[in-house]
């Protein structure tokens, strides 16, 4: 059924503020994914904090040109859908990557990334970063690192020490 047209200028302003408030998005052909699987894309976005949104091709245009971004026409020749990224950058591509090696759907066609448009190859490069929880919990390792072997090296002193005495004391 057509959409009226204060339906689709609606749909226009929801994509427009998705775009506003995105850290990053990732834009696929959805054909050949079922709506199950859908669902299911959906489901793991949520979890992250992102989305997943289907837009008529005209329409995605017009709340691009709202916010300014700029995207090559060649993304616009197929069905075309969108995970916005809230609030981690990297989750939209990691997420849309492995559901994509699970499925082999959807194809990815590029993205934005820091308010910029991005090649297909710049998003499966950002799928390949760690998440923002492994970063901290590298970084609380390295932090951590010379603690523990400062320890461990006062712990081995003092063995010695201890085993040391014990020889003494086993020697009278």
């Amino acid at each position: 059924m057509a959409k009226t047209r204060k339906q689709k200028e609606a749909l226009v302003k929801d994509l427009s503020e998705r775009l506003g408030k995105m850290k990053a998005a990732v834009l696929v052909n959805y054909r050949g994914i079922s709506v199950p699987q859908i669902q299911e894309l959906r489901k793991k976005l949520k979890e992250k904090d992102a989305d997943f949104a289907i837009a008529k091709n005209r329409l995605f245009k017009i709340a691009l040109k709202e916010k300014q971004l700029e995207c090559p026409e060649e993304i616009f020749k197929g069905p075309l859908a969108i995970s916005f990224g809230y609030k981690d950058e990297v989750a939209p591509s990691k997420i849309i990557k492995d559901f994509s090696k699970e499925n082999e759907l959807p194809e990815i066609l590029g993205g934005f990334f820091e308010g910029k448009y991005v090649e297909k190859d710049v998003i499966e490069e950002l799928a390949k970063l760690p998440s923002h929880e492994e970063l901290l919990a590298r970084f609380v390792y390295v932090i951590n690192a010379p603690v523990s072997g400062f320890v461990n090296v006062l712990r081995g002193n003092m063995t010695g020490l201890i085993n040391a005495l014990n020889q003494i004391k086993e020697g009278k």
